[in-house]
């Protein structure tokens, strides 16, 4: 395992805080213990704060212009997905709201094109963990002020009998996805230390407790899953054979299990129904949306505008709900509104590409956190099933999946870049290796 020497980078540690979610319930005002009553994106700080960020982001790419240019402009997929979400727009129209949404989106993802021309992941995990650090002393310190706010419309209590409490996050879902992460963050970081820290077991055990207490059963379950998979996968990956194969039979064993017993028990255990709290709804509306508009979709945040005679307005009419809901509560069939099918199936290249990249760092790495790019990718595959964070316009999730996608680390990119290059040279049977290969070659 290589050294960590961590270099704090004050622009990368104040973006992820932002970007966690943990400032939006401190901007968003409320009625009585309400926490909808007005969005933090109504607040012009809030808004300044955001543009303050691009503009900084902007001036830090521009520093690196042209690693991250070769990086962008030489990604087919990415750019495919730009041209159909531009042609999307072109289709449909422009509404502006839907367009500031995209280009915070485009924003989002161009932050992860700059953490990858970091000079390692160690760096960018050794970050979050400080954030991570923070953040939960901020979410307990603030239990006494925010303790009687109400999280659940529904007033439903979590799976230990407590009162829902997501602190300082704006929703309990965001407060679960981040301390999901956390806990990913903290035992990548354990188990691939030599030497054992135990603060470290209790930043785990406390970031356990803030998920419970969040009560969001979604991000429950995907960390569950997640770890399993990945932990299946490292297996293969340290070519431990016999212990692999044994180990995935057991797991489709308890995949057979559930498929007996029936899903709604799992969700039980988590305090849940099968409905998911109406998505099942939303999961069987949604095919006659999409095949109103199946290649190019609505547009980008096109489908849920929230203005009158918005396309969304019919599935409320439709919907056994007393509110208008705002999403299909699933980034697959977000893509798929949103982008449409040509759209969609580029969003799933993208996020393949970013599997197998974190699958080959965790192979080629010698980083204690060679894990964790694909433990947080896991996490972001399960958690979309039914969670639409993926296609939110300022997501951490979104961030992650484009790090991986672009390659995750300067190091590793060039070790990559050497080894398409070698092979290059051997299959037209040169002697030389061209060190000096463009960064583009190595994007399709």
């Amino acid at each position: 395992m290589r050294a960590t020497n961590y270099k704090f980078n004050p622009f990368l540690f104040t973006y992820l805080i932002i970007l966690s979610g943990c400032v939006y319930r401190l901007f968003s005002s409320s009625n009585g213990n309400s926490i909808y009553y007005q969005k933090a994106g109504q607040n012009y700080i809030y808004i300044l704060i955001w543009l303050l960020l691009y503009l900084v982001l902007t001036f830090k790419i521009m520093q690196r212009g042209k690693t991250i240019a070769a990086l962008v402009l030489s990604s087919g997929l990415f750019l495919s997905l730009l041209a159909s979400a531009i042609s999307s727009y072109l289709f449909n129209g422009f509404e502006l709201g839907s367009l500031v949404k995209f280009g915070m989106y485009f924003m989002t993802i161009m932050f992860g094109a700059w953490i990858t021309t970091i000079d390692n992941v160690d760096e960018v995990f050794e970050t979050f963990f400080r954030v991570g650090i923070l953040i939960l002393i901020l979410h307990f310190a603030a239990y006494p002020v925010f303790s009687g706010v109400s999280y659940d419309d529904l007033n439903r209590t979590t799976i230990i009998g407590t009162k829902i409490y997501a602190g300082i996050f704006g929703h309990k879902q965001l407060a679960g996805e981040f301390f999901c992460l956390n806990v990913l963050v903290c035992a990548t970081r354990f188990f691939s230390n030599r030497k054992k820290e135990p603060i470290i077991l209790l930043l785990i055990g406390l970031n356990l407790l803030a998920l419970l207490l969040a009560g969001a059963s979604g991000p429950l379950l995907s960390l569950g899953v997640a770890a399993a998979v990945t932990f299946g996968l490292r297996l293969i990956i340290a070519r431990k054979a016999d212990l692999a194969t044994i180990y995935w039979m057991l797991a489709a064993f308890g995949v057979l299990i559930v498929a007996i017993v029936g899903v709604s028990s799992i969700f039980e255990l988590v305090g849940r129904n099968a409905s998911l709290t109406g998505r099942d709804f939303l999961f069987s509306v949604w095919p006659r949306f999409f095949l109103e508009r199946p290649l190019l979709g609505y547009g980008f945040a096109g489908f849920f505008t929230g203005l009158p005679g918005a396309p969304a307005v019919g599935l409320w009419q439709i919907a056994p709900f007393q509110e208008d809901v705002g999403t299909f509560e699933s980034a697959y069939l977000e893509a798929g509104i949103q982008f449409g099918l040509i759209g969609a199936l580029l969003f799933g290249f993208i996020l393949l590409k970013a599997i197998v990249t974190a699958i080959q760092f965790a192979r080629r790495s010698d980083s204690i956190y060679k894990f964790g790019p694909l433990l947080f990718l896991m996490l972001i595959v399960v958690s979309s099933l039914s969670d639409n964070a993926l296609m939110l316009h300022n997501h951490i999730y979104v961030v992650i999946v484009f790090w991986a996608y672009f390659g995750l680390e300067k190091p590793f990119l060039k070790k990559h870049i050497f080894t398409q290059a070698s092979k290059r040279v051997r299959s037209i049977g040169r002697t030389r290796v061209d060190l000096a290969v463009p960064i583009e070659r190595i994007h399709s």
